[in-house]
């Protein structure tokens, strides 16, 4: 982000505050929207800290629930499947509804 445009608000009178709620974060809008969708999927996707810091059954996570339908000797592959197919289903719709966004922020990052 240019430095002029913050610049630019202080000669016109605004203080910092001012200038981050009505210069700053508007611009930043696609960036933080995805950073946002992008944490989110590190965070959905993560299977090694909870597999270490998780005791119970109950509290596995839907990552540590896919591995424990792989038995030593058997697996049962159709539910295997369905299940995984099924836990794909939020980190689409998030990619879907910020889509916008990623295009936004490449547009204006002036990567060509």
């Amino acid at each position: 982000m240019p430095a002029d445009l913050e610049e630019a608000a202080r000669v016109d009178g605004a203080g910092r505050v001012r200038t981050l709620v009505q210069i700053v974060l508007p611009l930043m809008g696609a960036p933080l929207a995805t950073l946002s969708v992008l944490t989110f999927l590190n965070v959905w996707n993560d299977f090694l800290w909870p597999l270490i810091a998780i005791q119970t059954p109950s509290h596995m996570t839907l990552q540590l629930g896919l591995a424990s339908l792989q038995g030593s000797h058997f697996t049962r592959w159709p539910v295997l499947m369905a299940s995984a197919l099924m836990s794909q289903a939020p980190v689409l719709l998030a990619f879907l509804f910020a889509q916008r966004f990623f295009v936004r922020s490449i547009a204006t990052s002036g990567i060509k």
